[in-house]
């Protein structure tokens, strides 16, 4: 598209069509958005990421009882459930650790992107001016 072209588009009408054209067909104005993440957004989903951090890995350990009866039982269920348990908790450990990373990486996407609507934002304001 050559410079004489970019100059000639409006955007707002643009925009108004679209919204005209949302509420035409009755979509509701309250779409979930990701408010809370990305630029500005202060400790709320990084405060949320930093718990899912912390949490993320399923441990197997038990604290045993004082009692040597209980004691005994309690090693002898551990010890025979182990094998079972053991490899679905490494298993779900692995699957919240893909998804801590995927969401540290959406988020910091997320800001990248708010960032470069922001300068585009500042940009086509500068230029209507």
């Amino acid at each position: 598209m050559d410079e004489t072209a970019r100059e000639n588009i409006d955007v707002e009408a643009i925009m108004a069509e679209i919204r005209a054209d949302v509420k035409a067909r009755g979509i509701v104005d309250d779409i979930p958005g990701f408010k809370g993440c990305g630029a500005g957004a202060g400790d709320g989903c990084d405060r949320q990421l930093e718990a899912m951090e912390q949490s993320y890995m399923l441990l197997c350990d038990l604290q045993f009882s004082n009692n040597p009866v209980k004691r005994f039982i309690q090693r002898l269920v551990c010890r025979t459930a182990r094998f079972y348990v053991e490899p679905l908790a490494q298993e779900q450990s692995a699957y919240n650790e893909h998804t801590l990373w995927t969401l540290r990486e959406s988020a910091r996407r997320i800001e990248t992107l708010e960032a470069r609507v922001a300068a585009l934002e500042a940009k086509l304001s500068e230029q209507r001016q």
